[in-house]
Protein backbone atom coordinates (compact mmCIF):
# COMPACT_ATOMS: atom_id res chain seq x y z
CA UNK A 1 0.00 0.00 0.00
CA UNK A 2 1.43 3.43 -0.96
CA UNK A 3 1.89 6.27 1.51
CA UNK A 4 -1.16 7.99 -0.02
CA UNK A 5 -3.39 4.94 0.25
CA UNK A 6 -2.22 4.19 3.80
CA UNK A 7 -3.08 7.69 4.92
CA UNK A 8 -6.54 7.79 3.41
CA UNK A 9 -7.42 4.26 4.44
CA UNK A 10 -7.31 5.54 7.98
CA UNK A 11 -9.64 8.44 7.06
CA UNK A 12 -12.73 8.63 4.91
CA UNK A 13 -12.66 7.78 1.24
CA UNK A 14 -11.52 10.58 -1.09
CA UNK A 15 -14.40 12.62 -2.41
CA UNK A 16 -13.51 14.45 -5.62
CA UNK A 17 -15.34 17.77 -5.79
CA UNK A 18 -15.23 20.73 -8.14
CA UNK A 19 -14.87 24.09 -6.45
CA UNK A 20 -17.96 26.28 -6.66
CA UNK A 21 -17.70 30.02 -6.15
CA UNK A 22 -20.24 30.99 -3.52
CA UNK A 23 -21.26 34.46 -2.45
CA UNK A 24 -19.70 35.52 0.85
CA UNK A 25 -23.07 35.48 2.60
CA UNK A 26 -23.87 31.94 1.49
CA UNK A 27 -20.43 30.79 2.52
CA UNK A 28 -20.73 32.35 5.97
CA UNK A 29 -24.15 30.82 6.60
CA UNK A 30 -23.29 27.47 5.01
CA UNK A 31 -19.60 26.70 5.31
CA UNK A 32 -19.04 28.37 8.68
CA UNK A 33 -21.84 26.32 10.20
CA UNK A 34 -20.52 23.12 8.68
CA UNK A 35 -16.92 23.87 9.61
CA UNK A 36 -17.33 25.40 13.03
CA UNK A 37 -20.63 24.26 14.54
CA UNK A 38 -20.78 20.73 13.15
CA UNK A 39 -17.07 20.09 12.60
CA UNK A 40 -15.51 19.79 9.15
CA UNK A 41 -13.67 16.49 9.28
CA UNK A 42 -12.96 14.06 6.46
CA UNK A 43 -11.78 14.51 2.87
CA UNK A 44 -12.68 17.95 1.59
CA UNK A 45 -10.99 18.39 -1.78
CA UNK A 46 -9.12 16.20 -4.20
CA UNK A 47 -8.23 17.23 -7.73
CA UNK A 48 -5.72 16.41 -10.45
CA UNK A 49 -3.79 19.40 -11.77
CA UNK A 50 -1.48 19.32 -14.77
CA UNK A 51 -1.14 17.83 -18.25
CA UNK A 52 0.63 14.47 -18.00
CA UNK A 53 -1.76 12.60 -15.71
CA UNK A 54 -0.96 8.94 -16.29
CA UNK A 55 0.81 8.79 -12.91
CA UNK A 56 -0.04 11.92 -10.87
CA UNK A 57 2.11 12.58 -7.82
CA UNK A 58 0.04 12.48 -4.64
CA UNK A 59 0.22 15.58 -2.43
CA UNK A 60 -1.71 15.35 0.82
CA UNK A 61 -2.48 18.27 3.14
CA UNK A 62 -4.11 17.80 6.54
CA UNK A 63 -5.87 20.96 7.68
CA UNK A 64 -7.62 21.70 10.97
CA UNK A 65 -11.41 21.82 10.61
CA UNK A 66 -11.36 25.56 11.30
CA UNK A 67 -9.46 26.27 8.09
CA UNK A 68 -10.01 23.20 5.89
CA UNK A 69 -12.86 24.66 3.76
CA UNK A 70 -10.75 27.73 2.90
CA UNK A 71 -7.70 25.60 2.10
CA UNK A 72 -9.82 23.40 -0.17
CA UNK A 73 -11.07 26.47 -2.01
CA UNK A 74 -7.52 27.78 -2.53
CA UNK A 75 -6.22 24.35 -3.53
CA UNK A 76 -8.32 24.48 -6.69
CA UNK A 77 -6.22 27.36 -7.95
CA UNK A 78 -2.75 25.99 -7.28
CA UNK A 79 -0.95 26.23 -10.62
CA UNK A 80 0.76 23.23 -12.22
CA UNK A 81 4.53 22.92 -12.26
CA UNK A 82 5.97 24.81 -15.22
CA UNK A 83 8.20 21.81 -15.83
CA UNK A 84 5.25 19.65 -16.83
CA UNK A 85 3.74 16.59 -15.16
CA UNK A 86 0.78 16.60 -12.83
CA UNK A 87 -0.13 16.03 -9.22
CA UNK A 88 -3.15 15.01 -7.23
CA UNK A 89 -3.69 17.55 -4.43
CA UNK A 90 -5.85 16.36 -1.56
CA UNK A 91 -6.94 18.52 1.36
CA UNK A 92 -8.33 16.58 4.28
CA UNK A 93 -10.07 18.10 7.28
CA UNK A 94 -8.34 16.40 10.21
CA UNK A 95 -8.40 17.10 13.93
CA UNK A 96 -4.99 18.27 15.10
CA UNK A 97 -4.90 15.74 17.93
CA UNK A 98 -5.30 13.00 15.33
CA UNK A 99 -2.30 14.25 13.37
CA UNK A 100 -0.24 14.41 16.58
CA UNK A 101 -1.16 10.79 17.29
CA UNK A 102 -0.08 9.73 13.80
CA UNK A 103 3.20 11.55 14.12
CA UNK A 104 3.82 9.82 17.45
CA UNK A 105 3.36 6.38 15.87
CA UNK A 106 6.79 5.13 14.69
CA UNK A 107 5.52 3.84 11.35
CA UNK A 108 2.28 5.77 11.00
CA UNK A 109 1.45 7.27 7.59
CA UNK A 110 1.40 11.05 7.67
CA UNK A 111 0.41 13.80 5.22
CA UNK A 112 2.96 15.87 3.35
CA UNK A 113 1.82 19.18 4.86
CA UNK A 114 -0.15 20.15 7.93
CA UNK A 115 -2.09 23.24 9.06
CA UNK A 116 -3.13 22.95 12.73
CA UNK A 117 -5.02 25.71 14.52
CA UNK A 118 -2.06 26.74 16.62
CA UNK A 119 1.71 26.53 16.94
CA UNK A 120 0.94 24.82 20.25
CA UNK A 121 0.03 21.69 18.30
CA UNK A 122 3.44 21.73 16.60
CA UNK A 123 5.10 21.77 20.00
CA UNK A 124 2.97 18.89 21.19
CA UNK A 125 3.70 16.95 18.02
CA UNK A 126 7.43 17.55 18.36
CA UNK A 127 7.36 16.33 21.94
CA UNK A 128 5.21 13.31 21.17
CA UNK A 129 7.07 12.29 18.01
CA UNK A 130 10.59 12.78 19.34
CA UNK A 131 13.60 13.94 17.41
CA UNK A 132 13.29 11.12 14.89
CA UNK A 133 10.28 12.64 13.14
CA UNK A 134 11.78 16.13 12.95
CA UNK A 135 8.45 17.96 13.24
CA UNK A 136 9.04 21.71 12.76
CA UNK A 137 8.59 23.76 15.93
CA UNK A 138 7.14 26.70 13.98
CA UNK A 139 5.49 27.28 10.64
CA UNK A 140 4.23 30.03 8.37
CA UNK A 141 1.06 31.66 9.70
CA UNK A 142 -1.54 31.54 6.92
CA UNK A 143 -4.61 32.64 8.93
CA UNK A 144 -5.48 33.86 12.40
CA UNK A 145 -8.34 34.11 14.83
CA UNK A 146 -8.15 35.93 18.17
CA UNK A 147 -9.45 34.21 21.27
CA UNK A 148 -12.40 36.09 22.79
CA UNK A 149 -14.63 35.88 25.82
CA UNK A 150 -18.02 35.84 24.08
CA UNK A 151 -20.81 37.00 26.39
CA UNK A 152 -24.52 37.53 26.04
CA UNK A 153 -25.88 40.96 25.20
CA UNK A 154 -27.46 41.12 28.64
CA UNK A 155 -24.05 40.79 30.30
CA UNK A 156 -22.45 43.32 27.95
CA UNK A 157 -25.21 45.83 28.75
CA UNK A 158 -24.18 45.81 32.43
CA UNK A 159 -20.90 47.52 31.59
CA UNK A 160 -21.95 51.06 30.79
CA UNK A 161 -20.44 54.33 32.05
CA UNK A 162 -19.67 55.23 34.76
CA UNK A 163 -19.05 51.56 35.55
CA UNK A 164 -15.92 49.60 34.57
CA UNK A 165 -15.33 49.05 30.85
CA UNK A 166 -16.32 45.72 29.37
CA UNK A 167 -13.21 43.53 29.47
CA UNK A 168 -11.86 40.21 30.67
CA UNK A 169 -10.65 41.73 33.93
CA UNK A 170 -14.10 43.08 34.82
CA UNK A 171 -15.84 39.86 33.78
CA UNK A 172 -13.48 37.66 35.80
CA UNK A 173 -12.83 39.98 38.76
CA UNK A 174 -12.03 37.60 41.66
CA UNK A 175 -13.58 40.06 44.12
CA UNK A 176 -16.97 40.00 42.37
CA UNK A 177 -19.63 37.31 42.33
CA UNK A 178 -18.65 34.54 39.95
CA UNK A 179 -20.40 34.57 36.59
CA UNK A 180 -21.14 31.24 34.89
CA UNK A 181 -18.48 31.43 32.16
CA UNK A 182 -17.02 28.46 30.33
CA UNK A 183 -13.49 27.59 29.24
CA UNK A 184 -12.28 24.80 26.94
CA UNK A 185 -9.87 22.43 28.67
CA UNK A 186 -6.48 24.16 28.23
CA UNK A 187 -4.61 20.86 28.35
CA UNK A 188 -6.22 19.79 25.07
CA UNK A 189 -7.40 22.95 23.34
CA UNK A 190 -5.22 25.95 22.37
CA UNK A 191 -8.22 28.27 22.82
CA UNK A 192 -8.39 27.24 26.47
CA UNK A 193 -4.63 27.70 26.79
CA UNK A 194 -4.93 31.26 25.48
CA UNK A 195 -7.64 31.90 28.05
CA UNK A 196 -5.39 30.65 30.84
CA UNK A 197 -2.53 32.85 29.62
CA UNK A 198 -4.76 35.94 29.60
CA UNK A 199 -6.00 35.16 33.11
CA UNK A 200 -2.41 34.80 34.29
CA UNK A 201 -1.58 38.18 32.74
CA UNK A 202 -4.53 39.82 34.50
CA UNK A 203 -3.62 38.25 37.85
CA UNK A 204 -0.03 39.41 37.43
CA UNK A 205 -1.20 43.02 37.71
CA UNK A 206 -2.81 42.49 41.13
CA UNK A 207 -1.35 42.60 44.62
CA UNK A 208 -1.94 38.84 44.99
CA UNK A 209 -1.08 37.30 41.62
CA UNK A 210 -0.96 33.67 42.75
CA UNK A 211 -4.23 33.64 44.68
CA UNK A 212 -6.09 35.75 42.09
CA UNK A 213 -4.89 33.52 39.26
CA UNK A 214 -6.03 30.43 41.15
CA UNK A 215 -9.38 32.03 42.03
CA UNK A 216 -10.22 32.86 38.41
CA UNK A 217 -9.04 29.48 37.13
CA UNK A 218 -11.01 27.63 39.79
CA UNK A 219 -14.19 29.41 38.78
CA UNK A 220 -13.75 28.43 35.15
CA UNK A 221 -12.56 24.89 35.93
CA UNK A 222 -16.01 24.07 37.26
CA UNK A 223 -17.47 24.66 33.79
CA UNK A 224 -14.60 23.39 31.64
CA UNK A 225 -15.46 21.39 28.53
CA UNK A 226 -13.42 19.61 25.86
CA UNK A 227 -14.14 22.24 23.18
CA UNK A 228 -15.75 25.61 22.58
CA UNK A 229 -18.70 24.12 20.69
CA UNK A 230 -19.67 22.22 23.85
CA UNK A 231 -19.80 25.50 25.75
CA UNK A 232 -21.59 27.57 23.09
CA UNK A 233 -24.50 25.13 23.17
CA UNK A 234 -25.07 26.18 26.79
CA UNK A 235 -24.79 29.96 26.43
CA UNK A 236 -28.00 31.88 27.13
CA UNK A 237 -31.35 30.55 28.19
CA UNK A 238 -32.77 29.67 31.59
CA UNK A 239 -31.51 26.10 32.03
CA UNK A 240 -29.74 25.40 35.36
CA UNK A 241 -26.46 24.77 33.56
CA UNK A 242 -26.73 27.73 31.17
CA UNK A 243 -23.75 30.06 30.75
CA UNK A 244 -23.45 33.81 30.36
CA UNK A 245 -20.44 33.45 28.09
CA UNK A 246 -17.52 31.29 27.06
CA UNK A 247 -13.91 31.54 25.93
CA UNK A 248 -13.92 30.65 22.24
CA UNK A 249 -12.19 31.71 19.06
CA UNK A 250 -13.49 34.76 17.25
CA UNK A 251 -14.29 32.42 14.38
CA UNK A 252 -16.52 30.28 16.62
CA UNK A 253 -18.31 33.38 17.91
CA UNK A 254 -18.94 34.60 14.36
CA UNK A 255 -20.24 31.18 13.38
CA UNK A 256 -22.58 31.12 16.38
CA UNK A 257 -23.95 34.57 15.52
CA UNK A 258 -24.34 33.69 11.83
CA UNK A 259 -26.79 30.92 12.69
CA UNK A 260 -29.41 33.54 13.53
CA UNK A 261 -31.35 31.26 15.87
CA UNK A 262 -30.08 32.75 19.13
CA UNK A 263 -29.24 36.13 20.62
CA UNK A 264 -25.90 37.27 19.15
CA UNK A 265 -22.91 37.11 21.46
CA UNK A 266 -20.60 40.04 22.11
CA UNK A 267 -16.92 39.14 21.64
CA UNK A 268 -14.65 40.66 24.30
CA UNK A 269 -11.02 40.75 23.18
CA UNK A 270 -8.05 40.11 25.49
CA UNK A 271 -4.79 42.04 25.62
CA UNK A 272 -2.95 42.16 22.30
CA UNK A 273 -0.08 40.20 23.86
CA UNK A 274 -2.29 37.15 24.40
CA UNK A 275 -1.85 34.57 21.63
CA UNK A 276 -4.79 33.43 19.57
CA UNK A 277 -4.98 30.81 16.82
CA UNK A 278 -2.20 31.32 14.26
CA UNK A 279 -2.78 28.37 11.85
CA UNK A 280 0.87 27.57 11.01
CA UNK A 281 1.56 25.85 7.68
CA UNK A 282 4.37 23.28 7.80
CA UNK A 283 5.77 20.74 5.38
CA UNK A 284 6.34 17.53 7.31
CA UNK A 285 9.47 15.38 7.20
CA UNK A 286 9.63 12.86 4.42
CA UNK A 287 7.86 14.95 1.78
CA UNK A 288 9.53 14.55 -1.60
CA UNK A 289 10.53 17.34 -3.94
CA UNK A 290 7.22 17.51 -5.83
CA UNK A 291 4.94 17.41 -2.76
CA UNK A 292 7.14 20.00 -1.07
CA UNK A 293 7.00 22.31 -4.08
CA UNK A 294 3.22 21.94 -4.43
CA UNK A 295 2.69 22.50 -0.71
CA UNK A 296 4.79 25.66 -0.83
CA UNK A 297 2.71 26.99 -3.75
CA UNK A 298 -0.45 26.33 -1.74
CA UNK A 299 1.08 28.11 1.23
CA UNK A 300 1.93 31.14 -0.90
CA UNK A 301 -1.60 31.19 -2.33
CA UNK A 302 -3.10 31.25 1.17
CA UNK A 303 -0.81 34.07 2.34
CA UNK A 304 -0.99 36.20 -0.81
CA UNK A 305 -4.49 35.60 -2.16
CA UNK A 306 -6.45 33.78 0.55
CA UNK A 307 -8.11 36.74 2.29
CA UNK A 308 -11.49 36.17 0.65
CA UNK A 309 -11.55 32.42 1.24
CA UNK A 310 -10.46 32.90 4.85
CA UNK A 311 -13.00 35.65 5.56
CA UNK A 312 -15.72 33.43 4.14
CA UNK A 313 -15.14 30.96 6.97
CA UNK A 314 -14.67 33.61 9.65
CA UNK A 315 -10.86 33.70 9.74
CA UNK A 316 -8.53 36.68 9.59
CA UNK A 317 -5.45 36.83 7.43
CA UNK A 318 -1.98 36.17 8.79
CA UNK A 319 -1.68 39.91 9.44
CA UNK A 320 -4.90 39.97 11.48
CA UNK A 321 -7.10 41.80 8.97
CA UNK A 322 -10.62 41.85 10.46
CA UNK A 323 -13.41 39.71 9.07
CA UNK A 324 -16.13 42.26 9.75
CA UNK A 325 -16.30 46.03 9.56
CA UNK A 326 -15.64 48.01 12.72
CA UNK A 327 -13.23 45.48 14.18
CA UNK A 328 -9.60 46.40 14.73
CA UNK A 329 -6.64 44.64 13.18
CA UNK A 330 -5.34 42.03 15.63
CA UNK A 331 -1.96 40.70 14.57
CA UNK A 332 -1.45 37.22 16.05
CA UNK A 333 0.81 37.38 19.10
CA UNK A 334 3.50 34.70 19.33
CA UNK A 335 2.99 31.76 21.64
CA UNK A 336 5.15 32.30 24.74
CA UNK A 337 8.00 29.98 25.64
CA UNK A 338 7.36 26.38 26.60
CA UNK A 339 8.39 27.22 30.16
CA UNK A 340 5.76 29.95 30.38
CA UNK A 341 3.09 27.67 28.92
CA UNK A 342 4.03 24.89 31.34
CA UNK A 343 3.82 27.29 34.29
CA UNK A 344 0.37 28.46 33.19
CA UNK A 345 -0.87 24.90 32.82
CA UNK A 346 0.50 23.96 36.23
CA UNK A 347 -1.70 26.70 37.66
CA UNK A 348 -4.68 25.05 35.97
CA UNK A 349 -3.66 21.62 37.25
CA UNK A 350 -3.25 23.03 40.75
CA UNK A 351 -6.88 24.06 41.07
CA UNK A 352 -7.98 20.68 39.74
CA UNK A 353 -6.00 18.52 42.13
CA UNK A 354 -7.61 15.93 44.35
CA UNK A 355 -5.59 15.89 47.57
CA UNK A 356 -5.50 14.33 51.01
CA UNK A 357 -4.21 17.15 53.17
CA UNK A 358 -3.18 17.38 56.84
CA UNK A 359 -3.07 21.08 57.69
CA UNK A 360 -1.01 21.79 60.84
CA UNK A 361 -0.89 25.35 62.25
CA UNK A 362 1.28 26.83 64.98
CA UNK A 363 -0.74 28.53 67.76
CA UNK A 364 2.16 29.31 70.08
CA UNK A 365 2.20 32.75 71.67
CA UNK A 366 4.52 34.29 69.08
CA UNK A 367 1.92 33.70 66.32
CA UNK A 368 0.15 36.78 67.71
CA UNK A 369 2.98 38.88 66.24
CA UNK A 370 2.22 41.26 63.36
CA UNK A 371 2.37 40.00 59.77
CA UNK A 372 1.44 43.10 57.75
CA UNK A 373 -1.89 44.38 56.39
CA UNK A 374 -3.18 44.64 59.96
CA UNK A 375 -3.00 40.87 60.44
CA UNK A 376 -1.31 38.67 62.99
CA UNK A 377 0.83 35.78 61.83
CA UNK A 378 -1.96 33.40 62.80
CA UNK A 379 -4.76 35.35 61.12
CA UNK A 380 -2.69 35.71 57.94
CA UNK A 381 -2.02 31.96 57.94
CA UNK A 382 -5.68 31.14 58.53
CA UNK A 383 -6.79 33.50 55.75
CA UNK A 384 -4.31 32.02 53.28
CA UNK A 385 -5.24 28.47 54.20
CA UNK A 386 -8.92 29.27 53.90
CA UNK A 387 -8.51 30.73 50.45
CA UNK A 388 -6.56 27.70 49.31
CA UNK A 389 -9.19 25.34 50.74
CA UNK A 390 -11.85 27.29 48.89
CA UNK A 391 -10.18 26.51 45.59
CA UNK A 392 -9.57 22.78 46.05
CA UNK A 393 -11.82 20.23 44.40
CA UNK A 394 -14.73 18.69 46.27
CA UNK A 395 -12.96 15.32 46.13
CA UNK A 396 -10.15 16.66 48.35
CA UNK A 397 -10.04 15.53 51.99
CA UNK A 398 -8.70 17.80 54.73
CA UNK A 399 -7.89 17.53 58.43
CA UNK A 400 -6.81 20.37 60.74
CA UNK A 401 -4.39 20.26 63.66
CA UNK A 402 -3.09 22.99 65.94
CA UNK A 403 0.16 22.81 67.87
CA UNK A 404 2.20 24.59 70.55
CA UNK A 405 3.62 23.04 73.71
CA UNK A 406 1.63 20.61 75.87
CA UNK A 407 -1.73 21.42 74.29
CA UNK A 408 -3.21 18.03 75.11
CA UNK A 409 -1.58 16.79 78.27
CA UNK A 410 2.05 16.16 77.35
CA UNK A 411 1.29 16.20 73.63
CA UNK A 412 2.20 19.29 71.64
CA UNK A 413 -0.52 18.84 69.03
CA UNK A 414 -4.28 18.57 69.05
CA UNK A 415 -6.66 17.47 66.32
CA UNK A 416 -9.21 20.19 65.62
CA UNK A 417 -10.99 18.44 62.74
CA UNK A 418 -10.54 14.84 61.56
CA UNK A 419 -10.08 14.00 57.90
CA UNK A 420 -13.27 15.07 56.08
CA UNK A 421 -14.25 15.38 52.38
CA UNK A 422 -14.74 18.93 51.16
CA UNK A 423 -17.83 17.92 49.21
CA UNK A 424 -19.84 17.53 52.42
CA UNK A 425 -17.75 19.37 55.03
CA UNK A 426 -16.06 22.37 53.41
CA UNK A 427 -17.86 24.70 55.80
CA UNK A 428 -16.58 22.70 58.78
CA UNK A 429 -13.01 23.14 57.54
CA UNK A 430 -13.48 26.91 57.27
CA UNK A 431 -14.97 26.97 60.77
CA UNK A 432 -12.08 24.93 62.21
CA UNK A 433 -9.54 27.34 60.76
CA UNK A 434 -11.47 30.42 61.85
CA UNK A 435 -11.69 29.10 65.39
CA UNK A 436 -7.93 28.86 65.94
CA UNK A 437 -6.51 31.15 68.64
CA UNK A 438 -2.99 31.69 69.92
CA UNK A 439 -2.03 30.29 73.33
CA UNK A 440 -0.23 33.08 75.25
CA UNK A 441 3.14 31.99 76.57
CA UNK A 442 3.06 28.60 74.82
CA UNK A 443 6.31 27.38 73.27
CA UNK A 444 6.76 25.83 69.82
CA UNK A 445 6.68 22.03 70.02
CA UNK A 446 7.65 21.67 66.37
CA UNK A 447 9.70 18.44 66.24
CA UNK A 448 7.25 16.20 68.10
CA UNK A 449 4.36 17.62 66.08
CA UNK A 450 6.14 17.10 62.77
CA UNK A 451 6.77 13.42 63.50
CA UNK A 452 3.23 12.85 64.78
CA UNK A 453 1.64 14.54 61.75
CA UNK A 454 3.83 12.65 59.30
CA UNK A 455 3.04 9.30 60.92
CA UNK A 456 -0.66 10.12 60.88
CA UNK A 457 -0.61 11.05 57.18
CA UNK A 458 1.43 7.97 56.32
CA UNK A 459 -1.13 5.79 58.07
CA UNK A 460 -4.05 7.15 56.02
CA UNK A 461 -2.17 7.53 52.70
CA UNK A 462 -4.56 7.05 49.77
CA UNK A 463 -3.82 6.20 46.14
CA UNK A 464 -5.14 8.57 43.49
CA UNK A 465 -4.64 11.62 45.70
CA UNK A 466 -1.86 14.09 46.28
CA UNK A 467 -1.08 13.17 49.88
CA UNK A 468 0.78 15.84 51.83
CA UNK A 469 1.38 17.50 55.18
CA UNK A 470 1.40 21.31 55.45
CA UNK A 471 2.93 22.84 58.58
CA UNK A 472 2.90 26.60 59.21
CA UNK A 473 5.09 27.98 61.99
CA UNK A 474 6.79 31.20 63.02
CA UNK A 475 9.39 29.70 65.35
CA UNK A 476 11.85 26.93 66.00
CA UNK A 477 11.48 23.92 68.24
CA UNK A 478 12.04 25.05 71.84
CA UNK A 479 10.32 22.25 73.73
CA UNK A 480 12.87 20.99 76.28
CA UNK A 481 11.05 17.65 76.46
CA UNK A 482 10.82 17.15 72.70
CA UNK A 483 12.90 15.01 70.34
CA UNK A 484 15.97 16.48 68.67
CA UNK A 485 16.38 17.23 64.96
CA UNK A 486 18.67 14.24 64.43
CA UNK A 487 16.02 11.84 65.70
CA UNK A 488 13.36 13.51 63.57
CA UNK A 489 15.50 13.11 60.46
CA UNK A 490 16.18 9.45 61.21
CA UNK A 491 12.52 8.63 61.76
CA UNK A 492 11.37 10.59 58.69
CA UNK A 493 13.86 8.60 56.60
CA UNK A 494 12.44 5.34 57.92
CA UNK A 495 8.92 6.43 56.92
CA UNK A 496 9.74 7.05 53.25
CA UNK A 497 8.16 4.92 50.50
CA UNK A 498 9.03 5.88 46.89
CA UNK A 499 5.84 4.21 45.66
CA UNK A 500 3.71 6.27 48.05
CA UNK A 501 5.05 9.84 48.03
CA UNK A 502 4.17 12.03 51.00
CA UNK A 503 5.80 15.47 50.77
CA UNK A 504 6.17 17.60 53.87
CA UNK A 505 5.68 21.32 53.19
CA UNK A 506 6.76 23.96 55.69
CA UNK A 507 5.73 27.60 55.75
CA UNK A 508 8.22 29.58 57.82
CA UNK A 509 6.72 32.93 58.84
CA UNK A 510 8.77 35.68 60.44
CA UNK A 511 12.46 36.11 61.31
CA UNK A 512 12.72 33.54 64.11
CA UNK A 513 12.26 30.28 62.21
CA UNK A 514 15.09 27.77 61.93
CA UNK A 515 15.20 27.77 58.14
CA UNK A 516 17.93 25.10 57.94
CA UNK A 517 15.98 22.68 60.13
CA UNK A 518 12.76 23.19 58.17
CA UNK A 519 14.55 22.75 54.86
CA UNK A 520 16.26 19.58 56.04
CA UNK A 521 13.02 17.97 57.21
CA UNK A 522 11.04 18.90 54.09
CA UNK A 523 13.84 17.79 51.74
CA UNK A 524 13.98 14.40 53.46
CA UNK A 525 10.40 13.76 52.28
CA UNK A 526 10.67 15.26 48.78
CA UNK A 527 8.90 18.38 49.98
CA UNK A 528 10.00 21.98 50.28
CA UNK A 529 10.12 24.93 52.68
CA UNK A 530 8.68 28.35 51.80
CA UNK A 531 9.86 31.33 53.83
CA UNK A 532 8.57 34.83 54.57
CA UNK A 533 11.16 36.41 56.89
CA UNK A 534 9.23 39.65 57.27
CA UNK A 535 5.90 37.93 57.82
CA UNK A 536 4.33 39.48 54.72
CA UNK A 537 2.97 37.66 51.67
CA UNK A 538 1.85 34.57 53.59
CA UNK A 539 -0.90 33.96 51.05
CA UNK A 540 1.61 33.86 48.21
CA UNK A 541 3.59 31.17 50.05
CA UNK A 542 0.61 28.81 49.87
CA UNK A 543 0.24 29.28 46.13
CA UNK A 544 3.97 28.92 45.52
CA UNK A 545 3.68 25.59 47.29
CA UNK A 546 0.73 24.60 45.14
CA UNK A 547 2.72 25.35 41.99
CA UNK A 548 5.64 23.31 43.30
CA UNK A 549 3.43 20.33 44.11
CA UNK A 550 1.79 20.31 40.71
CA UNK A 551 5.20 20.40 39.06
CA UNK A 552 6.49 17.49 41.12
CA UNK A 553 3.37 15.33 41.30
CA UNK A 554 1.08 16.07 38.31
CA UNK A 555 -2.36 14.52 38.58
Amino acid sequence: MTRSNEYHAAHRAIVVIRPVRLSPRLVVVGVVLAAIVLGWVGAGFANIIGDDCDEPVSVEVAAAPSIAPAVSRMAAGVPPDTGGGCFRLTVTGTGSADVVARLAAPDGAIPHAWIPESTWWLRRAGSAAGAGRGVPATGTTVASSPVVLAVTGQVAAEFVPPGPPLGWQALLDPDEDARPLGLPDPTGDPVGLSGVLEIRRIAGQSDSPGPDNAEMLRRLSRIAAPAGADLLSRVGGDAPDSLQGAVVSEQEALGYNARGDAEPLVPVYPDLSTPGLDHPFVVLPGAGDVPRAVAERLRSALVDDGAGALAAVGLRTAAGTPVRDGTAVVAPAPLPSSATVDTALRGWAGVNLSARLLNVIDVSGSMAGRAGRGQTRLSATVAAGGRLIGLLRDTTEVSVWRFASELDGERDHQEVLPLVPLRERRGDVFAALAGLRTVPGARTGLNDTTLAAYRQARGVWKAGRLNLVLIATDGRDNDPNGVGLGEVMSKLAALQDPQRPLPLIFFGIGPDVDAQALQAMSAATGGRTFLSPDGNGVEDLFFQALDFLVQQWPQ
